[in-house]
Parts: structure tokens; C-alpha cells; sequence
């Protein structure tokens, strides 16, 4: 039917939602267990195309802090770890690197587009605290949406199909933590 809704399409192990210890609350994610039509087509099995989990590396090259505008969303808690790495206050951070979109709060970019915390000779200038959003990639649900989503990824991003491999559970944690 045309203007139909994609569904969401639940495993059996996705009837038990997991459970994520964030660093600052615990929360439920059925995101990690469900896949929508659209994201990955039609369930095959239980598990998704990447079950056998992906091999990534970071590199720290920066290709995913540079170019394209995009946004870098920060919560509370990350702003305030943000702040403490640069020995300033919450608020004065906020003043200097951080605007608002609707009701939410990203990290400045440089007219460019990189983002504000990244430096071109030597890398990010927070990587011990970048946020949750930075530490998942490229564990993205664009990324995931299907082998050639990922290997899209692959060809522009030198760390994936490259190291160690990421498990499925650690690549749902990363998803939960988003």
C-alpha cells in the first residue's frame, strides 16, 4: 500500500530489551534489538547482516570531524566532562563551543565544517572525552543500514575492515549509548 509506514520487526530476543549501563543512568534501548524495513529489508533470521560482528580501527585521521557540516550532539553530562578537560566551567564552555538547535545542544564547527575540538596536525583535543556520539563511530544506524551502507563507510573511512573485530553486543552497546 503506498503511503504505508515502514514496521518495525522485532526478534525474539528483542521481546527482552537490553539493558545498557550508560555512565550516568541506566536506560533501555530496543533500537539495538529492532530493525525497520527500511534500515535492512526484511528479517531474515534472528540476528542482523552484521551478527559476526565488524572489524574498525580508528586511525584518528579525522575524516569523520571534518568537511561536511553535520551536528555533534551533547548532552549535560558531556558538557560538563568536556568542560573539566578544558578547566572551565559548564556555562563558559557552553558560551564558547556549544549552540542550540531546537531543544538540543551541539558542538560549534569552524566555517569549514570541521568540528571546533579538532586540530589538523594534531587530531582531536578531547579524544579522552569526546562525546558519545564521536566513540560510536562508525557504529551508526546509516552506517549499519545494510553491507553497502558499511562498506560505503569503508571506502571513505581508512580504520573500517581494519582491525580488531567489534562484537555484535559491543556494537548494540555503542548503539544504546547514542
Amino acid at each position: 500500500m503506498a503511503g504505508r509506514r515502514p514496521s518495525i520487526s522485532l526478534s525474539k530476543s528483542a521481546l527482552s530489551i537490553p539493558r545498557v549501563r550508560n555512565t550516568h543512568f541506566l536506560i533501555e534501548c530496543p533500537l539495538a534489538m529492532a530493525t525497520t524495513d527500511a534500515m535492512a529489508g526484511p528479517f531474515m533470521s534472528d540476528q542482523p547482516w552484521y551478527h559476526a560482528g565488524l572489524q574498525f580501527a580508528c586511525v584518528q585521521c579525522g575524516g569523520c570531524c571534518t568537511g561536511e557540516p553535520g551536528y555533534v550532539w551533547v548532552n549535560r553530562h558531556e558538557i560538563a566532562a568536556l568542560a573539566a578537560a578544558l578547566r572551565l566551567d559548564p556555562e563558559q564552555f557552553q558560551e564558547r563551543y556549544v549552540r542550540r538547535v531546537g531543544s538540543r545542544r551541539c558542538l560549534l564547527e569552524l566555517a569549514n565544517g570541521d568540528c571546533v575540538f579538532f586540530d589538523r596536525r594534531q587530531g582531536c583535543q578531547v579524544y579522552a572525552v569526546r562525546p558519545e556520539q564521536c566513540r560510536a563511530w562508525p557504529f551508526w544506524t546509516s552506517n549499519l543500514a545494510s553491507p553497502a551502507a558499511w562498506n560505503d563507510m569503508c571506502s571513505r573511512c581508512p580504520g573500517g575492515n581494519r582491525g580488531p573485530r567489534i562484537s555484535l553486543e559491543e556494537i548494540r552497546a555503542r548503539l544504546c549509548r547514542l
